[in-house]
């Protein structure tokens, strides 16, 4: 089973610190600068783990640290699970931060440059680059792109290949989230950032609170699932007992089902055979 950390535990690679430390203006612009070379004018928070649902009956997602400054939007995600479909995911926040920037009765032009970005602590995509970076071409002519550009920007950073990047500030905020060696001013401040976080008896304290609440959710998740487990196994054994002409009745000792039930489960094998 899964083993969540305990507080003492968590590092910068973790979401709920790097969340709420990356609430620090200047590691924030630390960051941006060192993965994408962007210097940022000021960083205005759009809300630590901002929430999206274009419509209620839409998925809704909540973004890691999303900000912006004059002209560009930036939306950083640590991921450290569920690589497989980061890419859709990117997709799919990308759409979002479109709507949630053009609102209505506004211009396509008036849409910002966006930066989507995962830092990843495992390869998201086998190929063992330290950074894959996802933009707009034209696969038949490249001249084209300089109009086709979108100024939309996806990147996913794989932590594991530090050691591969050729960009030193790169390189060393990724292995640091990889081996927590801090050899940077940037990653010295984040290492100092969370030493604090660590007095943080606020923070601590929401912490428990919210891993109490996903532990008793997980709790309950198993035990519901090992319910319907139980169920399908019996309504399979059900199944069995009436294809050998069994009696509802015996069947109903057997497997512990309600008369309803078995006769739903009779109903639909009289309507395949």
């Amino acid at each position: 089973m899964f083993k969540v950390k305990t507080y003492d535990e968590l590092t910068f690679a973790d979401d709920y610190l790097f969340c709420r430390i990356m609430r620090d203006e200047t590691i924030c612009k630390g960051v941006i600068k060192a993965l994408l070379n962007v210097e940022v004018d000021h960083v205005e928070y759009l809300n630590n783990q901002q929430e999206f649902s274009p419509d209620y009956d839409a998925k809704g997602i909540r973004m890691d640290v999303y900000v912006k400054d004059s002209d560009r939007i930036f939306d950083l995600e640590m991921q450290t699970s569920h690589f497989e479909d980061v890419a859709m995911r990117a997709r799919y926040y990308q759409g979002l931060v479109d709507l949630d920037t053009l609102g209505k009765a506004r211009n396509y032009k008036d849409l910002k440059e966006s930066f989507i970005v995962f830092i990843c602590t495992r390869d998201p995509f086998g190929c063992g680059l330290p950074c894959y970076t996802v933009e707009q071409v034209c696969k038949e002519d490249f001249r084209a792109n300089s109009k086709i550009n979108d100024k939309s920007h996806k990147l996913y950073y794989n932590a594991e290949s530090w050691h591969k990047s050729e960009n030193t500030e790169v390189r060393a905020l990724l292995k640091f989230l990889t081996t927590q060696a801090a050899e940077t001013d940037l990653t010295q401040t984040i290492q100092s950032a969370v030493c604090t976080s660590k007095k943080n008896e606020p923070w601590r304290k929401n912490f428990m609170t919210l891993y109490e609440m996903i532990d008793d959710a997980t709790i309950n998740g198993i035990a519901i699932g090992r319910e319907e487990g139980e169920f399908r196994k019996a309504c399979e054994t059900a199944r069995n007992l009436f294809l050998k002409g069994m009696d509802i009745v015996f069947i109903q000792d057997v497997t512990g089902l309600s008369y309803e039930q078995l006769e739903k489960i009779a109903d639909e094998l009289d309507a395949v055979i």
